[in-house]
């Protein structure tokens, strides 16, 4: 089949799953709270709580609302699909690593691969 075939693969196969599952997580996040998206310039700490608050005010709403459609969205974000079921193009941040990052990376990657 056309699934992973070494630990190499396997790690990163895994991996991605877990980045998709953050960035829709953090997508229902900002769509719900506007204030994410633009964070103004508080203190640290403080903007360490506001995104702890809108946690929690997300999760109760996930527990007490039957209907939540951000996060039934989010599901067709993970497809690549919008809510009208259209192909959307995902964004995804590119990241410039030096080449002693990208080994040591590598690295611990391949650790926890063998393990």
């Amino acid at each position: 089949g056309g699934g992973p075939r070494t630990r190499k693969q396997l790690f990163n196969y895994y991996h991605s799953s877990l980045r998709n599952v953050i960035e829709r997580c953090f997508g229902v996040l900002k769509a719900r709270f506007p204030i994410l998206k633009h964070m103004p310039p508080f203190a640290l700490k403080k903007q360490a709580h506001i995104v702890l608050a809108c946690c929690v005010i997300h999760n109760f709403i996930r527990i007490h609302s039957g209907d939540d459609t951000l996060f039934e969205g989010a599901q067709n974000y993970c497809t690549g699909e919008n809510a009208n079921g259209v192909q959307e193009g995902q964004e995804r941040e590119a990241y410039n690593h030096s080449s002693s990052q990208t080994r040591a990376m590598d690295a611990r990657r391949d650790g926890i691969a063998n393990n």
